[in-house]
């Protein structure tokens, strides 16, 4: 009998838990593999759910200020396409990064001394596909991950994980990610205020809690492994600081995005596309400004020929077609238009030279009333 203790010892030191090879779990599943944290993959996830957070945000933002979409989309067309574009892929995002996360989790079971595991790392995510399944059985599969990686009961049986603490914050989180997901896809009015708060309301924890259930199972699993273990102090602080840190990228992200539909937008209306651009003449700055109906459009050019010239082209084309002059002031040099068809779209334009070169200077106003001298 002592004979088989110290062979037992021995197979012990020369296959350790954490291995996957634990001589308590010799019905190993064919897909377990040696313990390989998962955390890379956990960050990951942190930032691509944080940008759910951040677009949920600026879907509140565009509710509240339609108008300033619209012109930052350039129509209602783009601002649809455009929301459903990043609406489309920070959930896949999202989706992805978590599913990425789950796998290697699940797998790692084994060699935490985990046995009669009911799913794999494939059924583990094939089954969130299933309809109406996927009500009840992900959440059955996250509770045994959850238990599974619990460091003070390795190695564990069935029975082990069914003694085990339920998980009220997995709990929690599942209600709230569905109840999300379901009262958004009910057929309710845009209008109804109320009803789109409380889906965002849902919304934006349903991802913070998905960053918490995420650290809550990595740092169980990393417990003992070659990474170090955390404190409860700093595994808080750890999961606060990731979300925070995801939170920024995602804001960071959802404003290099608005910067470059605002840039595109503004680069196509200003100037607008009607207006008369000297040949050749080469575009140097413009600014763009909106405020609610009101926009403000000031470019420039500089063109190799000389003011006279210039001022003749702009001369003829400002009294044909589109746009009409309208006033003429000797003392500023200053031109003064207004479009035919929309009298609230005015500006003004002016004439540098410096020796064979021309300085082209416009300004558009659009939702303004003119003056009665015409000027902006």
């Amino acid at each position: 009998m002592s004979t088989d203790v110290s062979t037992m010892g021995a197979f012990s030191r020369l296959f350790p838990p954490s291995s996957g090879c634990d001589p308590g779990v010799m019905d190993a599943p064919a897909w377990a593999r040696p313990y390989k944290s998962a955390r890379t993959r956990a960050i990951i996830a942190t930032i691509a759910l944080s940008l759910i957070l951040a677009s949920t945000l600026f879907l509140v933002w565009i509710i509240q200020h339609y108008d300033a979409a619209v012109d930052l989309f350039g129509d209602e067309n783009n601002l649809r396409i455009g929301w459903t574009v990043i609406s489309v892929a920070m959930g896949l995002g999202g989706v992805v990064t978590f599913f990425l996360w789950v796998g290697r989790a699940y797998r790692n079971l084994p060699a935490l001394g985990a046995n009669e595991l009911e799913y794999s790392p494939r059924s583990a995510i094939a089954w969130w596909l299933v309809p109406l399944v996927s009500l009840v059985v992900p959440l059955r599969m996250m509770i045994e991950l959850w238990r599974a990686s619990d460091p003070s009961i390795r190695p564990n049986g069935r029975s082990d994980r069914q003694r085990a603490p339920f998980p009220k914050l997995l709990l929690t989180w599942w209600i709230v990610l569905w109840a999300s997901f379901l009262l958004d896809r009910l057929t309710i009015s845009s209008e109804d205020a109320l009803w789109f708060a409380v889906v965002c309301v849902l919304q934006v924890p349903a991802a913070g809690l998905a960053i918490a259930v995420i650290w809550m199972i990595q740092l169980r699993q990393d417990a003992g492994q070659t990474v170090p273990a955390q404190g409860g102090a700093s595994r808080l602080g750890l999961i606060l600081g990731l979300t925070g840190a995801g939170g920024c990228l995602g804001v960071i992200a959802l404003v290099v995005i608005l910067a470059v539909f605002f840039l595109r937008g503004a680069m196509e209306k200003c100037p607008p596309k009607d207006f008369p651009v000297y040949p050749g003449a080469h575009q140097t700055d413009f600014n763009y400004i909106t405020s609610g109906d009101t926009t403000s459009c000031s470019v420039g050019w500089e063109s190799d020929d000389g003011s006279a010239q210039v001022s003749a082209f702009y001369d003829s084309s400002l009294t044909t077609g589109a746009w009409q002059l309208v006033n003429k002031d000797p003392e500023s040099g200053l031109w003064y238009f207004q479009r035919r068809t929309d009298a609230s779209v005015i500006g003004r334009i002016g004439f540098s030279g410096n020796g064979t070169q021309t300085r082209i200077e416009a300004e558009i106003l659009t939702g303004q009333l003119p003056s009665p001298s015409g000027s902006p």
